[in-house]
């Protein structure tokens, strides 16, 4: 069995008649006590000093410190003899908790306006030593030289010390902000607040069937929240499952180059309602060598064709290329045929492995595209086919709209996009 007073214990030195007003009601010890008086340091775990030209005691545990001349924390030793005249208060942006910024704004930098102000130097206790503890952390500067006007110092998680300028009537915030601190990095002395005035043993009835009904709207919130979250893991899973799906389909029209990115464009286009021969075989066997990629036909006109070259690119597409199907496709599909074909595509993903949206486009002027329309042919950007085939799959166009598109297409032939679509 141990007698001890109730956590927090706090000892409060020289604290103004208000500070004891402010406590009353607190759910610890506070013990009021006058400048000199002594008491043991192990029977309290919080020290507050308002004796604002005294030297603040060494203490084991935490301190709430307003004024002083002189304090040690950690391994430096403190003190604020020195005045600047410098007209500049502030609060640094960064390093301060959230709530302490709120309390420095309100009630600290309005409360000292005007100069001279005291501020604190310190000095290693030990020099030359660095024991790796955390600095302190100012929470108000003076001038642009920074002079420290206010500080927070957590040495280890059972010692912080709040050093505050001068009381000047405003305690409880500071109070109760450093408690919050110290609940959470020191919950053995400093236990929750407890919570009485909803206790359905002292509450009366309105309160008790208010804390019932949000008990009853709480419970219906974690259930719609549980089914929520199971809806969001099934369309999560339905995400992976399209984005899979899409990756091995639609999109390798922009992420691939070589026999994959034929096989792309051949999907792609029997999608629209193409007949597609695959043609690299074929003409082995019958020419001997590779001419044309792809040769495809419509269904809506009966004398149409196109030679198809399909050509990947890590960067622009290259106006030499062209040739590979202008040239030796058509004249041997003229030898065989008896006449040239009704049309040639050069079909390029360009720049495939950047970001679709941030590629250039592969713009050419009429001379550059002179080879294709010298054969009635375009040039066709796996992209603007991509746009086609969505659309298609989102019913904003048919498949007819883009065979009518693509079999009438000479030089540059792009898609046009519907309002909201990637350009």
């Amino acid at each position: 069995m141990e007698l001890r007073d109730p956590a927090p214990r706090v000892a409060l030195v020289d604290a103004p008649d208000s500070v004891r007003q402010d406590l009353e009601g607190f759910a610890g010890t506070a013990r009021f006590f006058s400048d000199g008086e002594k008491f043991h340091e192990s029977d309290f775990d919080l020290y507050v000093s308002f004796h604002d030209k005294a030297a603040v005691p060494n203490f084991r545990g935490h301190r709430l410190v307003f004024g002083a001349t002189k304090l040690r924390s950690g391994g430096l030793e403190w003190s604020r003899t020195r005045e600047s005249a410098a007209s500049r208060l502030a609060r640094p942006s960064e390093g301060i908790p959230a709530r302490l910024q709120r309390l420095v704004d309100e009630h600290l930098l309005p409360t000292f306006p005007e100069p001279p102000r005291a501020y604190w130097v310190s000095q290693q206790l030990w020099p030359g030593s660095d024991d790796g503890r955390p600095a302190p952390i100012p929470l108000a500067v003076i001038g642009q030289e920074r002079e420290v006007f206010a500080f927070l110092h957590v040495d280890t998680p059972n010692q912080h010390t709040l050093v505050l300028p001068p009381f000047r009537g405003v305690f409880r915030p500071w109070f109760d902000a450093l408690l919050d601190m110290l609940r959470e990095m020191d919950p053995d002395n400093f236990p929750p607040e407890p919570d009485w005035i909803n206790d359905p043993a002292w509450a009366p009835t309105a309160v008790l069937t208010a804390l019932q009904h949000i008990e009853q709207r709480t419970a219906e919130r974690d259930q719609m929240l549980a089914e929520a979250n199971a809806d969001l893991a099934t369309l999560a899973g339905e995400l992976t499952t399209a984005q899979d799906t899409a990756t091995t389909g639609i999109r390798r029209l922009l992420t691939t180059q070589g026999p994959e990115l034929e096989k792309a464009v051949a999907r792609a286009l029997r999608t629209i309602g193409f007949t597609v021969e695959e043609r690299d075989e074929t003409n082995v066997n019958t020419h001997g060598r590779r001419l044309e990629d792809l040769k495809i036909t419509t269904p809506d006109k009966a004398a149409w064709e196109s030679l198809v070259e399909v050509k990947g690119y890590t960067s622009g597409a290259k106006v030499k290329d062209f040739a590979q199907v202008t040239g030796s496709p058509c004249v041997a599909f003229a030898i065989t045929e008896g006449r040239p074909p009704t049309t040639v595509w050069h079909i390029v993903n360009v720049w495939k492995d950047r970001n679709p949206a941030t590629r250039p486009d592969p713009t050419y002027n009429s001379v550059d595209l002179a080879p294709l329309l010298e054969a009635d042919g375009a040039l066709i950007d796996t992209r603007d086919l991509y746009r086609a085939l969505n659309d298609v799959d989102a019913s904003r166009a048919t498949a007819e709209d883009v065979r009518q598109s693509l079999t009438t297409a000479r030089g540059h032939w792009r898609w046009p996009a519907h309002p909201g679509a990637p350009k």
